[in-house]
């Protein structure tokens, strides 16, 4: 019997980590549930014009006010509440590109992380560091696609001779929705710094 009880726990002490790793899978399925069932549609599913594409050879301005009155409340909350603690801790008035530094993206992306659970009501879907990154996960992926054109929806200005306009491609449209519900003169003035 002792014999036996050894060989269980030899194997037990085999499967520990599988199991564990079986465990932890599973919760982060039942976690990613939870959070996308109470993100807003658009963002769970593939909308036809939602978001809209922001093409053009130069940033549409009137196409950010258009994709800001397409997003859902608690999204424009999240971008509204995040930037505006960005811009109050490294004391930035009025934005242009250059303001766009590792610093100030790292911190616009932890002020959406620190806010997210919260303002999308999911801090019971489980750990908070967690539920953010998933949220940020698929409202990037579903804002990256208002940079995707086709056809005759080219985004031409992404391409220009600035390569930070690419790498930034997301962050911009943030930024560009957080000024378009704000001020007209400082998104005008962001719009004409990508140029």
């Amino acid at each position: 019997m002792k014999n036996l009880s050894k060989i269980t726990m030899f194997y037990f002490a085999l499967l520990s980590p599988f199991l564990v790793a079986q465990e932890q899978e599973i919760d982060n399925r039942m976690l990613e549930s939870c959070v996308l069932g109470n993100l807003p549609q658009e963002i769970q599913y593939n909308m036809i014009g939602n978001p809209i594409v922001l093409s053009g050879k130069v940033f549409p301005k009137e196409k950010a006010v258009e994709l800001r009155g397409q997003l859902d409340g608690r999204l424009i909350s999240l971008i509204v509440k995040s930037a505006s603690r960005t811009n109050s801790v490294f004391n930035v008035e009025d934005l242009v590109l250059d303001d766009l530094n590792s610093e100030y993206v790292n911190g616009l992306v932890s002020n959406m992380a620190l806010y997210a659970p919260e303002v999308f009501g999911v801090t019971f879907c489980g750990q908070s560091e967690l539920v953010a990154n998933f949220i940020l996960a698929q409202s990037f992926q579903y804002l990256a696609k208002a940079l995707i054109g086709s056809g005759e929806k080219k985004v031409d200005w992404l391409k220009s001779n600035k390569k930070e306009l690419n790498e930034l491609g997301v962050i911009i449209t943030i930024v560009t929705i957080y000024l378009a519900g704000k001020d007209e003169n400082k998104l005008h003035k962001f719009i004409e710094s990508l140029s």
